[in-house]
């Protein structure tokens, strides 16, 4: 016998962006992944988180020849069909990867390649759009 009725709404995306803090604000529990000319790759996360809460550490963007992606985790994206997007401060950047994070089952993966015009912009709002719907807003610092 059925315990209960009604209807549930169910899409294909709802995109939401995992945080340092686990409450949807603020900066992203994201790694930013350098990579160098010379073959050798490093990654440091976007945030730290003392006891008095978690901040934004300051990205540096390396030298010229460097390639700098941010590695933001969350949920609700890999279902896309029309495009994910990302607008950090004023710029509008093109999306690598989007899709499976590949080893958490459940987790989603958002590779964004990041230009060295973001360098000395402070902090700055991230904002992920996946097929029209916006993800909660989080924050970054660049030195």
């Amino acid at each position: 016998d059925p315990v209960a009725f009604g209807t549930a709404n169910i899409a294909a995306v709802s995109p939401g962006i995992y945080t340092a803090a686990q409450d949807g604000k603020g900066v992203p529990a994201a790694l930013i992944v350098t990579f160098h000319a010379d073959g050798t790759s490093g990654y440091v996360f976007t945030f730290q988180c003392p006891s008095t809460g978690c901040t934004a550490l300051p990205i540096d963007l390396g030298l010229s020849t460097d390639q700098v992606y941010l590695y933001l985790y969350g949920t609700g994206i890999r279902g896309y069909s029309t495009g994910v997007t990302c607008k950090i401060g004023s710029t509008t950047l093109p999306v690598a990867y989007a899709g499976p994070q590949g080893f958490y089952v459940g987790e989603d993966q958002i590779n964004i390649a990041l230009p060295k015009s973001l360098k000395g912009s402070g902090t700055v709002t991230v904002q992920l759009t996946v097929d029209g719907v916006a993800a909660n807003p989080v924050t970054l610092n660049f030195k």
